[in-house]
C-alpha cells in the first residue's frame, strides 16, 4: 500500500520537475535517494519518538502527575502518520528544494500533497 503510494508520487514529481525544469536532469537515482530518504525519516521519527516517550516517562515519574503537552499529542501519532510525515519529508528534500521559484514550489505543493 505505502510502496504503491510512494511510487505515485515520485513519479508525479518526476513528472512535474520534468515538465517545469526541462534543463533538469532527472534519472533513478533520484528515485532512489527518495526512497532511501523515507526510510531513514521513518527511522528517524520512531528513534526520536522512542526517546521522547522515555524522557517523558521519567519526567512524569519525577513529578508525579500527568501532564497533557506537544510530547503527548506526539506519542499519539500512529504508524501512518509516521509514514506520511517520512514521505512529505523525503519529497521535500529530493524534489521541492531544486524548484527554482516561490510560485513553481507552490504548484508543486498543490499538485503533489
Amino acid at each position: 500500500a505505502w510502496a504503491d503510494v510512494l511510487a505515485e508520487l515520485i513519479a508525479m514529481s518526476q513528472r512535474f520537475v520534468a515538465e517545469h525544469m526541462p534543463d533538469c536532469l532527472l534519472s533513478l537515482r533520484d528515485v532512489k535517494r527518495c526512497a532511501d530518504l523515507v526510510a531513514w525519516f521513518l527511522q528517524h521519527v520512531k528513534r526520536r519518538d522512542a526517546s521522547i516517550n522515555r524522557r517523558t516517562k521519567s519526567h512524569r515519574r519525577q513529578r508525579g502527575h500527568m501532564e497533557f503537552n506537544r510530547v503527548d499529542r506526539q506519542q499519539r501519532l500512529s504508524e501512518e502518520d509516521l509514514c506520511i510525515r517520512a514521505v512529505i519529508n523525503a519529497l521535500a528534500v529530493s524534489y521541492h528544494c531544486r524548484l527554482h521559484s516561490r510560485q513553481v514550489r507552490s504548484l508543486y505543493r498543490d499538485e503533489v500533497f
